[in-house]
């Protein structure tokens, strides 16, 4: 299959929804010559930085440009910050939908700035969720364990060029839980386990 894309600019935030999913954006950043570069991989484990064809980029889906000022970075240096960290990208950190994902990548190129609006986003969901739904006393632990469950779902498929499934386990999932939180057992580092059906 043939596609046709519009003339992009080196440098231009392009997005794409995820596969399978009603929410969210892949980001990639456009370097020329119908070439993207965006991290991506089968999970979490295998997530890197690659530069393919706007066509894989795509897989089938309309791509938006995402717009800045003219105050942020130049064009050609957005590119030569994805190029340089692709060609390192053995020593990139690993992904995280939390602090490493997609879109922290672009921004970090776009800006300097590494941001996600939809983990933060996503992040308010699950603090205010939350709260509204256990009251204040039981929030901290109800966002810890719908986070780790989001970050475990993240991680068995970060690819966001593929689609969405495999979300089911009869594995038991363990989310850790930090010292810090009034969850965990006399101050120290503890677990939930949870069985996802």
């Amino acid at each position: 299959m043939s596609y046709q894309f519009p003339n992009f600019e080196i440098g231009d935030h392009l997005t794409v929804p995820l596969a399978g999913m009603k929410f969210g954006q892949h980001h990639g950043i456009y370097v020329g010559d119908d070439m993207v570069i965006h991290f991506t991989g089968d999970d979490g484990a295998t997530a890197t930085l690659v530069k393919e064809m706007l066509g894989a980029f795509a897989n089938g889906r309309w791509i938006s440009v995402i717009p800045y000022t003219k105050s942020d970075r130049p064009r050609w240096k957005v590119v030569q910050d994805a190029e340089m960290k692709l060609r390192d990208s053995a020593s990139y950190p690993p992904y995280s939908i939390w602090t490493n994902n997609c879109e922290h990548f672009v921004n970090l190129c776009k800006t300097g700035k590494k941001t996600s609006t939809q983990a933060s986003a996503l992040n308010s969901v699950i603090e205010y969720g939350s709260q509204a739904l256990f009251g204040e006393e039981n929030k901290e632990c109800v966002a810890i364990l719908f986070k780790g469950l989001v970050s475990y779902l993240a991680n068995y498929n970060s690819n966001c060029s593929s689609s969405a499934s495999n979300y089911s386990s009869s594995s038991p999932v363990t989310v850790p839980v930090p010292a810090t939180s009034p969850c965990a057992l006399r101050g120290s580092e503890a677990t939930t386990t949870v069985l996802l059906i």
